[in-house]
């Protein structure tokens, strides 16, 4: 359960950040890659693509409060890319 509420949280603040879903698209674009996001506006919802990995979920202190995550495109496998660090302003 906590995982979950974990997850809803994480996607919540996604939606109020579409600029973050878009750096994150944007970066994957660049590499050759396809999108790790998708942000549906209504009902408000943000799905992550199967093939990467979201991990590394911390808070940085300062002003604002962000939380920063890491993507990985297929983590532990030949094909790996390391997408790099995101940050979301709370």
């Amino acid at each position: 359960m906590a995982v979950t509420s974990f997850a809803a949280s994480i996607t919540s603040i996604l939606v109020k950040a579409p600029q973050v879903v878009k750096e994150v698209n944007d970066r994957c674009a660049a590499l050759g890659l396809p999108p790790a996001l998708t942000l549906t506006l209504s009902p408000p919802d943000v799905d992550g693509n199967t093939d990467y990995t979201f991990e590394g979920f911390g808070l940085v202190f300062g002003f604002p409060p962000q939380v920063s995550f890491y993507v990985h495109y297929k983590k532990g496998s030949p094909q790996h890319k390391e997408i790099g660090r995101f940050l979301i302003p709370l």
